[in-house]
């Protein structure tokens, strides 16, 4: 579920008007999404992503923006000033690019920009009021595609979270 479905299945529909300013139409697909109740009634929301291998991690980046339309343009923007107010909840310096763009120029495929827009819904949500806990759903041993060990995972999470300037 995107957007505002997304907050229909952790029943959290009452935020969609303050989504829609902070964020474009749409936003992540996630893998997973519960609901967490406790016994002294509280809630909160997870929210899952999963992978099968490190280099599934990285992407060529957002597409936002990219055809100069209006609109396209206004979106950008958006992502722009979400993922730098998530930087900022985070103690980093603003740097939307580093974000939402290849790390590398040479090489298209190194962009975190799904881990971060992930990031920063699970902090917006938190700043919603709601207790949020953001799960990256890591295969180990997966024989279709690439077979992971724990090891490989620890430092290819490690390097993602120094990729995003987190580490």
């Amino acid at each position: 579920p995107q957007g505002v479905p997304m907050l229909g299945v952790l029943r959290l529909k009452r935020l969609a008007p303050a989504l829609a300013k902070f964020w474009p139409t749409g936003g992540p697909v996630w893998d997973a999404l519960a609901i967490c109740e406790f016994q002294d009634g509280s809630t909160g929301a997870l929210l899952g992503e999963g992978k099968n291998y490190p280099r599934e991690m990285y992407s060529g980046g957002t597409q936002a923006g990219k055809t100069g339309s209006d609109r396209a343009k206004r979106n950008r923007e958006q992502i722009e000033r979400a993922v730098e107010w998530a930087q900022l909840q985070l103690g980093l310096a603003p740097n939307a690019k580093r974000w939402l763009e290849p790390l590398d120029p040479k090489r298209t495929s190194s962009s975190l920009y799904q881990t971060a827009n992930r990031l920063t819904y699970a902090l917006w949500l938190r700043d919603q009021g709601v207790e949020t806990w953001f799960c990256h759903l890591l295969f180990l041993g997966d024989r279709l595609h690439h077979p992971t060990t724990r090891a490989t995972w620890e430092a290819a999470l490690e390097r993602a979270n120094l990729d995003l300037g987190i580490g």
